[in-house]
């Protein structure tokens, strides 16, 4: 017969093997680690990852995302989906079973995994607003014409 003390022990030892791997990410670096391992991530995939575990617990939908990180392209779900296909591999998560990304079927998804160890600095991986090339004209060499032009209608 097993005692209380040898339960407690094997539930311990259960609900630990559930955690996933400490997560670090190095945001000037662009770089995530596992540990001690190094996963190779896209650019986009390594700002979805950056996104969704700096908003953490939360849903974040599907247009967000694609708003966020692919501010100045039109793309589709496909493009979204191929990310967060590419991030559960490097990260050995499971859609069926999620450590780090749980799917908010046809929303969105939502970072589940405790958010420690990060290495925050000043510089964000994806835009935070519109980036100046979508402010600008695409007249070059037009705007003395432009501001002429604005002032008379």
């Amino acid at each position: 017969m097993e005692s209380k003390k040898e339960r407690r022990q094997r539930d311990g030892a259960e609900k630990n093997r559930d955690l996933p791997p400490p997560l670090r990410l190095e945001i000037g670096n662009a770089q995530a680690w596992q540990g001690e391992q190094l996963l190779k991530l896209t650019p986009k995939a390594f700002a979805v990852l950056h996104y969704l575990s700096t908003h953490a617990g939360r849903l974040v939908t599907k247009d967000e995302l694609i708003q966020t990180i692919w501010a100045d392209a039109i793309v589709t779900d496909g493009v979204l989906a191929t990310s967060i296909r590419e991030l559960r591999k490097a990260l050995h998560d499971d859609a069926q079973r999620p450590r780090y990304i749980e799917t908010v079927h046809r929303r969105g998804y939502r970072w589940v995994a405790e958010t420690r160890d990060w290495r925050l600095e000043t510089r964000p991986v994806f835009p935070l607003v519109s980036s100046p090339r979508s402010q600008a004209s695409p007249l070059v060499g037009r705007e003395a014409e432009l501001t002429r032009l604005r002032q008379r209608v």
